[in-house]
């Protein structure tokens, strides 16, 4: 599995590689090993739009704005608030 895509999704990079190369073998290298210390940021995030890895060395991002997603009838997140005839107070597993 090298992370290229997700379902029908093609993320246009090898995804799991990449993390397994530049994130995961030089932590534990670092933490099981003794080797040099990385100095990995505090966040590495593979954005999907850009298809790129960002480093973020606060986490949350100081760009970062919250958002509300609602949970809606149909099984899907959506932003935007349902109104009061489809609004639910319970759902089924």
């Amino acid at each position: 599995m090298t992370g290229e895509s997700l379902g029908d999704v093609t993320f246009g990079s090898k995804t799991s590689e990449y993390f397994q190369r530049e994130i995961h073998l030089p932590f534990f290298r670092h933490h099981l090993k003794g080797a040099p210390d990385p100095e990995l940021p505090e966040a590495y995030v593979f954005e999907t739009g850009s298809n790129m890895w960002k480093k973020y060395d606060d986490w949350p991002p100081a760009e970062a704005m919250a958002k509300r997603l609602y949970l809606r009838a149909d099984d899907a997140l959506s932003f935007d608030a349902p109104s009061l005839l489809e609004a639910h107070d319970s759902y089924a597993m």
